[in-house]
């Protein structure tokens, strides 16, 4: 007992005169609370000086408030705990800026849409083209040809928040040009009469064949800018459009040797150009799918044309061309919804319904009434045009 007093004795005298020589006060290296043992080096550094801890495991490097003191009278240091620190949440601190919507409504920074879309066009209006002159029932009207549905291609490309969360634009492109129809009629009486302005008469019966086609072609760029849970937004942008329409028609004297010995050919062009504005709304978000609805109109600038030739093919044969072009207003609206269902991680179906309204634009079937070939004048550009249908296909999502 008495050997164990006395080093008991000479340690505590050596821990004196090395607290002695190094100062009252030290740091703290690193490590837990619980390592402090075996840890702790000295100096002289003063009492109001903060300590600083580097980062361990435990908690990230911060500095104490209060400096941990040894005693030259304890046993054992004393020490005050370190601060709790929260960990980032890393998470929440994400720089995808598209990540506050669900990755099929387009949660990446780059959309591109390809697909299908299959229009209806709505007949022609109510107008005598040709009819019999003793027969005035045997005729051929406008509202008869029935250009039914169409199967066309759509594009469009959208760069997610280019401005700012919130923020879109894009460029589409859809076209349609295989809408068509066929009427016949075969007269009886002494002459057949087209009805254009002064009405023009060919003498004899004859079978006559008229063959309606029409085409669409729609380009334009859209800024779109949501608000911030992206369930309604403005929409604004140019536009173009381009519709072309064609009536060939040709009268057969004797439908057993099936040779026309006149034609009558209409083309009309209409090139569009102006701004639209409109505004889009969330009908379903979730995680695999997307339900979005929007209504839009704009006036345009249209360029219109109508070619209209009359051909007599036999002797003696003549060509009565007239052609006019003129400037006009005109405008459009359209409205539709889309959905879009999520199938890999970027790889969606999108379907979806659309409806266009055009007015203010030269149509096949208007300019027989307006034009007199004699004089080589006339042009019809107040007419208007109803498409609607659905659309199918695939996007991805960068």
């Amino acid at each position: 007992m008495r050997r164990i007093t006395a080093a008991l004795i000479v340690l505590t005298g050596f821990f004196a005169n090395m607290v002695t020589a190094h100062g009252q006060y030290g740091d703290y290296r690193g490590g837990s609370p619980a390592e402090l043992s075996g840890r702790i080096t000295f100096d002289s550094r003063s009492s109001a000086e903060p300590l600083s801890l580097p980062a361990t495991p435990y908690a990230p490097r911060q500095s104490w408030n209060q400096p941990l003191r040894i005693s030259r009278h304890a046993s054992t240091p004393s020490y005050s705990p370190a601060p709790t620190v929260d960990e980032p949440d890393v998470a929440s601190e994400s720089s995808d800026a598209g990540s506050d919507r669900p990755y099929c409504c387009g949660g990446g920074f780059l959309t591109a849409r390809f697909g299908t879309l299959i229009l209806n066009r709505s007949h022609p209006h109510n107008e005598t083209l040709f009819f019999d002159a003793f027969t005035p029932t045997q005729a051929i009207n406008a509202n008869q040809f029935n250009p039914g549905w169409a199967a066309g291609f759509e594009a469009s490309l959208i760069w997610h928040d280019w401005k700012g969360p919130g923020t879109d634009l894009e460029a589409r492109f859809f076209g349609v040009d295989d809408w068509s129809s066929v009427q016949t009629l075969t007269t009886t009486g002494v002459s057949v009469i087209i009805n254009n302005n002064p009405q023009t008469a060919i003498v004899g019966p004859r079978t006559i064949t008229s063959d309606f086609s029409s085409n669409l072609y729609s380009r334009e760029v859209i800024s779109h800018a949501w608000n911030e849970d992206r369930t309604f937004g403005y929409l604004f942008g140019g536009r173009s459009i381009q519709l072309n329409e064609d009536l060939n028609t040709q009268f057969v004297p004797d439908p057993a040797a099936g040779l026309a010995d006149f034609r009558y050919d209409v083309a009309t062009r209409n090139y569009l150009y102006g701004g639209q504005i409109g505004i889009e709304f969330a009908l379903i978000r979730n995680c695999c799918s997307c339900w979005d609805g929007y209504l839009k109109g704009g006036l345009m600038a249209n360029y219109a044309n109508n070619e209209s030739v009359a051909t007599s093919l036999v002797a003696p044969p003549g060509l009565f061309p007239a052609n006019n072009t003129a400037w006009n207003l005109a405008y459009i609206a359209e409205a539709g919804v889309t959905g879009r269902q999520k199938i890999t991680d970027n790889w969606s179906l999108y379907l979806g319904y659309m409806a266009l309204y055009i007015d203010g634009v030269a149509l096949a079937t208007e300019q027989i009434h307006s034009t007199d070939v004699g004089s080589a004048t006339g042009l019809n550009h107040s007419a208007g045009v109803f498409y609607h249908g659905g659309r199918i296909g695939l996007e991805y999502n960068f």
